[in-house]
């Protein structure tokens, strides 16, 4: 399933997918690498409008390494995952800070699926999983997607022409979706 929301705005997409559909009680993984920078303040402001209404909401952020030189990133064990179930929006924006001055992500690809596995075993129970990524980067531990068991919600950032074939296979094999913005050229 493909929700594709047609605007010229992609600084809204986090926001706008987040609110359009009903996932409560979620675990959002959220990539902090340095070109999902543009959308981490978003989801901070998301956050702060809707942490009385969202209640049980937790979240891992990943930065692909914690600065860990690409030729030593394993995969599985690339690190730089972090957990809260932080109801203050201070306690957030604090991680948020940390995890992103903690690693930059290097080369393009991200470790997606260890996050979520990660994530996943530090998490209290949830009953929906969000993935927010950058749709231009592959995800580097793809051959881990067997361990994954339940439906990945994917907020793709940046989406510009095509979902790349990582994303589109996550989605279907754990039978959840993908969420762009379609951006309109005038």
């Amino acid at each position: 399933f493909i929700d594709a929301i047609n605007s010229n705005d992609d600084e809204t997409i986090i926001s706008t997918i987040l609110n359009r559909n009903s996932w409560k009680n979620k675990l959002i993984v959220c990539d902090l690498t340095g070109s999902m920078n543009p959308y981490t303040a978003e989801l901070s402001v998301w956050y702060n409008l809707n942490l009385v209404i969202e209640k049980n909401l937790q979240f891992v952020f990943f930065n692909d390494g914690d600065n860990m030189e690409d030729e030593e990133k394993i995969i599985g064990k690339t690190g730089g995952v972090y957990y809260t179930n932080s109801r203050n929006i201070d306690e957030l924006n604090t991680l948020i800070s940390k995890v992103s001055s903690s690693g930059s992500g290097g080369d393009c690809q991200e470790n997606d699926i260890e996050a979520i596995i990660k994530g996943i075993k530090m998490s209290n129970a949830f009953n929906n999983l969000v993935l927010i990524a950058d749709s231009n980067s592959p995800v580097r531990d793809i051959n881990l997607l067997s361990k994954l068991t339940k439906p990945v919600h994917i907020i793709l950032c940046g989406y510009e022409d095509f979902v790349l074939n990582d994303y589109l296979k996550m989605a279907w094999k754990t039978k959840g979706s993908i969420h762009t913005i379609c951006l309109l050229y005038t």
